[in-house]
């Protein structure tokens, strides 16, 4: 029986991986480009983020709602 990709575990929340991630894309190697960030961040449990410019930061979540706070720089 083939099972479809939504019937998978999804991966745990890893917030220190979400962190280097972050710290990874304000370097912006030659590597860097927003859709492997974007995967990447996926591959770590990331479900989403919303970003607050009033609030100068980002909230990453999980699946649920496990969640880690970037603050822009000053």
């Amino acid at each position: 029986m083939r099972r479809s990709r939504c019937s998978r575990q999804p991966p745990a929340f890893d917030a220190r991986e979400i962190a280097h991630l972050v710290r990874w894309a304000q370097a912006n190697p030659a590597d860097y480009n927003y859709v492997a960030f974007c995967e990447k961040a996926k591959a770590a449990g990331c479900a989403g983020y919303l970003v607050s410019f009033a609030g100068r930061r980002v909230v990453y979540f999980g699946r649920t709602a496990e969640t880690h706070v970037e603050h822009f720089p000053a």
